[in-house]
């Protein structure tokens, strides 16, 4: 591995409160960690130079998780910086679309 965006991942404040009532706050989940991400302070520069990039997650419900909206993100605002880099992005497994 070699690179941990840690700042990627949703802050701790988010993931508690989601953890608190999974089942009726995804949907504003969702919405607080993709302001989070747009606001944050993620230098996605340092993905140039890499051929690939490959995300990796402990979580056990990965479709109710913050990796798809990562991953969402990550197709959406930087797919053509990602081109521009010459990189690709992939997610083993891949998620149901």
């Amino acid at each position: 591995m070699d690179l941990w965006a840690k700042d990627l991942t949703p802050t701790t404040e988010l993931r508690s409160w989601y953890h608190e009532e999974k089942e009726d706050r995804y949907d504003e989940f969702v919405k607080k960690y993709r302001d989070e991400l747009e606001k944050g302070q993620a230098d996605l520069a340092e993905f140039a130079g890499h051929d690939s990039i490959v995300l990796l997650t402990a979580v056990k419900d990965v479709e109710a998780s913050h990796v798809p909206i990562l991953l969402d993100y990550l197709e959406t605002e930087l797919k053509r910086a990602l081109h521009n880099w010459g990189c690709s992005l992939f997610w083993n497994p891949p998620l149901p679309r």
